[in-house]
């Protein structure tokens, strides 16, 4: 028998253990993926960390304070489960939902998205990507620095077999108003004035306690319901104001408005109503029911104080200006 074998035949019957193998930089790879690399502004987009290490690793991820330093916001970030991608070797993902609200190129550079480690016998390093994650955010605007509600289209002209009412018509429609009145008168009730001949703060604070209802019963639908407090808030500001509400992210508002000069109050109530439902609708960021009737109480007070007050530094109103005098 070889003495070598007899020395380790030895060393095993005695209990001796083996001695593992030093952890290298090389054992540990790091592999970044984008979901996208072009992207509209307020679009969420996936990025994937892959860490492939041996077992009874600690790994260190970027905490969501570097990745905002690079100008993107975090909405969430998502752990995966560990798997095995060798006999002696996990493979670990981390993936981190970012949105940009600002056009402009973002470049993560590798220190950003560097990850560290310790290994069993107390071994630490990092280990980075070689080359920056590159994301372009687009806008949603032609023109960034100076936004411009679109003009409203004229009607389409109705084709000369329409224009030219027989004389048979206005009977006909005489008639029918005729009918109308007298079940009207019959049946003893008081009709609801259309909406469309409502004024503009009569139909967004219907619009609101619509969304109010969203609320009701044991499972309340908050994405619904800020969708719906989003969409009546932004319809009425493009009625009354001047803001592209209909165009414009709540950030891109939330510079138009301070480049602007607009009175301080209207501005919090319009961008905490607005950055209220951009929270909700993407990143699910709601308190409960107190948080939600919170949101629909400032969506009211915003409608009452622009229909009280009328412009004030920036929120202008569509229409004669309060307070001047407007020519015959």
């Amino acid at each position: 028998m070889p003495p070598a074998f007899i020395v380790a035949l030895a060393l095993l019957l005695h209990g001796v253990p083996a001695v593992a193998e030093p952890v290298v930089a090389a054992d540990i790879l790091l592999e970044v993926t984008l979901e996208r690399t072009s992207v509209r502004l307020g679009d969420p987009v996936a990025l994937r960390l892959v860490v492939t290490h041996p077992a009874q690793t600690n790994l260190a991820f970027p905490d969501v304070a570097a990745l905002q330093s690079t100008g993107l916001e975090v909405l969430r970030v998502l752990p995966g489960q560990d798997s095995r991608a060798f006999a002696d070797s996990l493979t670990t993902v981390l993936e981190y939902t970012i949105v940009g609200f600002a056009p402009q190129v973002h470049v993560l550079a590798p220190a950003v998205l560097a990850v560290g480690y310790e290994t069993q016998d107390g071994q630490r390093g990092m280990v980075q990507p070689p080359d920056p994650v590159i994301l372009t955010v687009a806008s949603v605007l032609a023109d960034v620095e100076n936004p411009t509600l679109r003009g409203i289209r004229p009607p389409v002209a109705l084709p000369e077999p329409f224009t030219a009412l027989s004389p048979a018509v206005p009977v006909a429609l005489l008639a029918t108003a005729v009918v109308l009145l007298v079940i009207y008168a019959r049946n003893g009730r008081r009709q609801r004035p259309l909406s469309l001949a409502a004024t503009p703060e009569q139909r967004a604070r219907e619009a609101l306690e619509a969304a109010a209802a969203s609320l009701s019963g044991p499972r309340p639908d908050y994405v619904l319901f800020h969708t719906q407090v989003d969409g009546a808030t932004r319809k009425y500001l493009a009625e009354r104001t001047d803001l592209p509400t209909l165009t414009a992210t709540t950030r891109e508002l939330q510079r138009y408005v301070a480049q602007n000069g607009t009175e301080r109050q209207q501005a919090d109530l319009l961008l905490n109503v607005l950055k209220a439902c951009d929270g909700a609708r993407w990143a699910h960021e709601y308190s409960g029911l107190a948080a939600a009737h919170e949101t629909l109480g400032l969506a009211f007070q915003l409608i009452d104080s622009i229909a009280s007050n009328g412009h004030h530094n920036g929120l202008a109103t569509a229409g004669p200006r309060p307070g001047r005098e407007t020519s015959a």
